[in-house]
């Protein structure tokens, strides 16, 4: 098993099957995954952020951003669902 592989192994299929045209699973994380635009698709951000409780993306510029956006202090910051559960203890 390559290490690419290795890190969907125990994914659910929606996280890799559920994604918007266009993008690919590049970083799949517990609470979010980071999304990377496919080189042929003309438009649109480079990375998208997607809340894996709700299914809701936010546009990021890098990866490192999206690690950010990702964090469940700035998820309720974008995702209308996750800023319903209120401020982080």
């Amino acid at each position: 098993m390559t290490m690419e592989a290795g890190r969907f192994a125990n994914l659910p299929s929606w996280r890799w099957t559920n994604v918007p045209p266009g993008y690919f699973l590049r970083w799949p994380h517990s609470g979010f995954d980071l999304l990377q635009k496919a080189d042929w698709l003309p438009y649109g951000p480079a990375w998208l952020v997607r809340c894996n409780a709700h299914n809701t993306t936010k546009p990021a510029d890098t990866g490192a951003k999206g690690d950010q956006l990702g964090t469940i202090a700035a998820r309720r910051g974008w995702c209308d669902q996750c800023a319903a559960l209120g401020p982080t203890s």
